[in-house]
């Protein structure tokens, strides 16, 4: 019979306790000439009074223990087999994040980008409310002071000069990256160092009133700014996700061949 399980655990030997995959009924079936004649069988939560309606022998403690470990045994594959299930399908959805994780990055700086223009063009269409609220979390990041802002549409931008500069270059090298990233190789800290020291000091000098800092200025060392950063960060990231993506391969390989899983 397929789908059920037997145990010859009930009093006397021609008794068979039976647990079926639907549900947790027990069954207890009297065995005669080999025939399990299930028409007669009583079925139902099995305890130490029951008796076999066929015979009348009564339903023994071990029999009980034994069915209630396999309801146990069964209920534990059920959740094991959910859980790798979830896991399978999170190594999927990591696989294939890392194989498009540039688009990812790519959009988010373009709708960073986008915002800073959006603010001004919404106070400029009469909608000041609307924009209100990305005033004020660019403004988590950025002084936004009026006199070393960019004016779009006549309405001051979301960020300084400086600010705009970095996120848009960002946005452009992201785009560049695609286009080359076979051939950039990570930098040394130095070098990606190297390329941040001169908005540390023109900030720096700026700030104890040595000079004031031009808005071209400001925009150049933005730019060499965002250089540095995503020479070193999209090398990083994509030598990470291609190993990230070979082992998540070999392990669907493996489990593919032993008829586990799927194919990517």
């Amino acid at each position: 019979m397929a789908g059920v399980h037997y145990y010859s655990s009930l009093s006397g030997p021609d008794h068979l306790a039976i647990v079926r995959d639907k549900g947790s009924s027990l069954e207890c079936f009297h065995r005669g000439a080999g025939v399990f004649r299930g028409a007669e069988a009583r079925t139902g939560p099995m305890e130490s009074s029951d008796i076999c309606p066929n015979c009348g022998n009564s339903v023994t403690e071990q029999a009980i223990s034994r069915m209630q470990a396999c309801a146990n045994v069964r209920a534990r594959k059920q959740h094991g087999e959910r859980t790798v299930r979830t896991v399978l399908a999170l190594n999927r959805a990591v696989y294939r994040f890392g194989r498009h994780w540039l688009i990812f990055v790519n959009s988010f700086f373009f709708v960073y980008a986008a915002q800073l223009f959006l603010a001004p063009a919404l106070v400029a269409a009469g909608h000041r409310e609307w924009a209100r609220p990305i005033y004020g979390f660019d403004g988590l990041f950025c002084h936004q002071r009026p006199d070393r802002s960019f004016y779009v549409f006549g309405q001051k931008m979301a960020c300084c000069q400086r600010c705009a500069a970095i996120y848009g270059s960002m946005f452009l090298l992201g785009l560049l990256f695609v286009a080359l990233r076979d051939r950039i190789r990570v930098p040394s800290w130095r070098a990606a160092g190297l390329l941040a020291t001169p908005v540390a000091v023109d900030g720096l000098v700026q700030l104890a009133g040595v000079h004031e800092s031009s808005a071209a200025l400001r925009v150049i060392t933005g730019a060499i700014f965002a250089i540095g950063v995503c020479w070193l960060l999209f090398p990083y990231l994509e030598a990470g996700f291609v190993q990230m993506r070979a082992q998540i391969e070999r392990r669907f390989a493996r489990l593919v061949a032993e008829g586990r899983a799927r194919p990517l």
